[in-house]
């Protein structure tokens, strides 16, 4: 069974967690809610580049939630959003 985690980052090192599970084929959920402004661009860098390592990808709900996929993982939204790896196979 996959499980997604949902991870609220304060810290780099829960970020890192983030990265961990990608590479572990394991879809992230994250919410900077309540993470402090300053962290926030520096963590979705971060991740950002640790999606493109795995050439996952990453969806953004809204500011503050992104939803980070490894590539065995398609991200479909109802925006018509979907990620490069389901074009790639058709």
């Amino acid at each position: 069974m996959k499980t997604i985690n949902t991870l609220k980052p304060k810290t780099f090192d829960e970020v890192q967690l983030a990265a961990n599970s990608l590479r572990n084929q394991m879809p992230v959920i994250l919410n900077f809610e309540q993470t402090d402004p300053k962290d926030k661009k520096r963590f979705i860098d971060f991740i950002s580049g640790s999606v493109k390592a795995i050439d996952g990808d990453i969806y953004r709900i809204n500011d503050d939630v992104y939803v980070c996929a490894p590539t065995n993982v398609t991200l479909n939204a109802d925006d018509g959003h979907s990620s490069k790896k389901s074009s790639r196979r058709e």
